[in-house]
């Protein structure tokens, strides 16, 4: 019996229930993507996470690979440098990085991807994702934020889009451009990498969801403040891919925009100047590198290089 003030010290040990086992140790890949440069190369840092810590080291196994051929497959040697090794995640560790160094250009090409596979864990961990798709964005028909944002954005809501779509398109309308042209084009919001706000293949639109942390100014009616990117702008730019234009030095397509920056079709833009120039037949530039075949009625604009 212990009285008034008497004391006692111990030891308690508490035991496992017999036969509960630890959680599982496993390894995984999922998905990821980076922006491609014009020219040098790019470090795509890809990340491999271990399910909890370890009291000792973990190691894995990785290698590059194609995930296919021709168009939108990505080709070692020249669009990427193959990479392999082994990763070793140390003791209280859950993550572990290796780099591919992406190969830059400036060919409209598309999105591209190859593949990364995980081999031979050690260290009593299991594969549960052992491969992913790795995607190299293509920078030629991408819009850029001209600085990352603060973060803590909010996301764009998908139902700010069609007002906003609906203006985008009355304004090429307005610079020469067949709305039949645009009937079909399609919008989502997704996560795009770094300073990327916009993407297009084909006539479908990718915007990123928090407009590379700055948020998204959605009102078609006013002009945005001087932290916020202007939606409308934006998808000006990306329906002028859509009607064929590629980026120019400012206007409408230049590759870049700044928060609370605002660009219409055909502000200082060469390309919509030629629209509206000519109905039909092909325009050279006042460079004389390049030409640009107009259609008014069916909407189509094309550009090549000549001598």
């Amino acid at each position: 019996a212990y009285g008034a003030g008497a004391s006692a010290a111990g030891t308690v040990t508490i035991a496992d229930a017999p036969g509960a086992p630890d959680a599982p140790l496993t390894i995984s890949i999922a998905a990821q993507q980076v922006i491609e440069g014009d020219k040098g190369t790019v470090a795509f840092v890809v990340t491999v996470r271990l399910s909890r810590a370890s009291a000792t080291p973990v190691t894995v196994s990785y290698a590059t690979g194609a995930t296919g051929t021709g168009a939108g497959f990505a080709l070692a040697g020249k669009d990427y440098k193959a990479a392999f090794g082994t990763l070793t995640f140390a003791a209280g560790q859950t993550s572990a990085t290796f780099t591919v160094s992406v190969i830059g250009d400036r060919l409209v090409e598309g999105d591209e991807t190859f593949g990364v596979t995980l081999t031979s864990p050690t260290g009593g961990a299991t594969l549960v994702a052992s491969s992913a798709v790795m995607t190299i964005v293509d920078n030629e028909r991408l819009l850029l934020a001209s600085a990352a944002g603060p973060g803590d954005a909010d996301t764009l809501a998908p139902a700010a889009i069609a007002p906003a779509l609906a203006a985008a398109i009355a304004q090429w309308t307005a610079a020469g451009a067949d709305p039949a042209a645009l009937a079909a084009v399609s919008v989502v919001v997704g996560d795009l990498p770094g300073l990327a706000l916009g993407s297009t293949t084909g006539t479908r639109i990718v915007l990123d969801a928090d407009a590379a942390g700055w948020g998204w100014h959605t009102d078609p009616s006013t002009a945005p403040p001087a932290d916020r990117i202007d939606l409308v702008s934006v998808l000006v730019h990306e329906l002028g891919h859509i009607l064929g234009l590629e980026h120019a030095a400012h206007g409408a397509m230049e590759d870049a925009i700044a928060p609370g920056a605002v660009v219409r079709a055909g502000d200082d833009d060469a390309h919509a100047s030629w629209i509206r120039s000519a109905p039909r037949g092909w325009i050279r530039s006042s460079q004389g590198r390049s030409s640009t075949f107009v259609d008014r009625r069916l909407g189509r604009f094309a550009s090549t290089t000549v001598g």
